[in-house]
């Protein structure tokens, strides 16, 4: 998966769970982790039995590899590579999944009218983190003339995707995590797992807590070391997923160079330090905070009050805070 967003989105350390209700004294907290991704995908489950905390585990990590082949720009041969691959070229045929995505990356794109794009790839490509290197204005400029969701052209019936120029690519970074972090969970889930959680470098997803209550994650301080938290927010099974600048980004002269890239403008964001979404799946999540990195707080704060089930908290470039109306009654903030 996209290394430029996979490793940097967040930084949510969940208090861990203890005191279950009497009637789920029975029940155990196992825990597992692997690579995939390019982070650490973390799982907790609570559970009568090892076994069956085991084979939730299993079939967890076979769901995320399995749409990792599939999702990611960087695995040769995977929907996303062929896409690419393609472009300017022919219609490529992709998997149920890919096109589902796909589609909301589109969907996405319109409701943002393009502050969220799918085919931001020749921006990212620009832009080199580890080797500190910020593209020259024309760069950018070339760049982004090939950064444009409305040519990627979906065709329901052979569920196929193009982009139409050569040279465009796709990067699913900013939404696939959390699509993939689902569907782990939503397989967990079918397998009788009913408490636990599912945490992919960031992109949480919260099953229902045993003893009822709701699950308390911090929020990372982005101008102070990482477990210093801004903020706790309390929310029962729900999705929460944080946006920072903090984690990758260099210095270049007083601009910080992160991650999170405008489509439209071709560079940084610097109004913004930070961006959490509280939301109903992990998809969803993902998505809005790339995407409101973008806005000014508050156009963010005004953008997800007509999202049913979905709050945001904005850490602007002053540290100055802002929340919508349902992240009121969810967060306290630190003094």
């Amino acid at each position: 998966m996209k290394n430029l967003r996979s490793i940097i989105i967040a930084t949510l350390l969940l208090f861990v769970l203890v005191g279950c209700s009497s009637q789920n004294e029975e029940l155990k907290v196992y825990n597992n982790h692997f690579f995939a991704m390019d982070t650490l995908v973390q799982i907790t489950v609570h559970s009568e039995d090892s076994d069956k905390a085991d084979e939730a585990f299993q079939l967890a990590r076979e769901e995320v590899e399995r749409l990792e082949t599939k999702l990611s720009a960087h695995i040769e041969g995977s929907d996303v590579d062929t896409i690419t691959k393609n472009a300017g070229i022919e219609p490529v045929e992709v998997s149920e999944e890919t096109f589902y995505l796909l589609k909301k990356g589109v969907e996405y794109g319109e409701k943002t009218d393009g502050k969220f794009d799918i085919t931001i790839g020749p921006l990212l490509e620009a832009y080199s983190w580890s080797n500190q290197v910020v593209p020259t204005e024309k760069e950018v400029q070339q760049a982004t003339q090939l950064v444009d969701y409305k040519k990627l052209i979906l065709d329901e019936d052979n569920q196929t995707a193009f982009l139409t120029e050569e040279g465009m690519t796709l990067d699913l970074g900013a939404i696939a995590k959390g699509f993939i972090v689902d569907k782990a969970a939503e397989i967990m889930m079918d397998h009788g797992i009913k408490y636990g959680t599912v945490d992919g470098g960031g992109d949480v997803y919260l099953m229902d807590k045993p003893d009822g209550t709701p699950w308390r994650i911090g929020i990372q301080h982005p101008r102070k070391q990482q477990g210093e938290f801004i903020g706790i927010v309390e929310t029962y099974s729900n999705s929460v997923v944080t946006s920072g600048d903090y984690e990758r980004y260099f210095m270049d002269g007083k601009t910080r160079i992160h991650h999170i890239i405008d489509p439209i403008e071709g560079l940084p964001p610097q109004n913004v330090q930070s961006v959490t979404i509280s939301a109903p799946n992990a998809t969803i999540a993902d998505t809005l905070s790339t995407a409101l990195f973008n806005y000014s707080p508050e156009e963010a704060v005004s953008f997800v009050e007509d999202f049913d089930g979905v709050e945001v908290l904005v850490v602007d470039s002053e540290g100055q805070i802002y929340k919508s109306t349902g992240m009121q009654e969810k967060v306290t903030i630190n003094k």
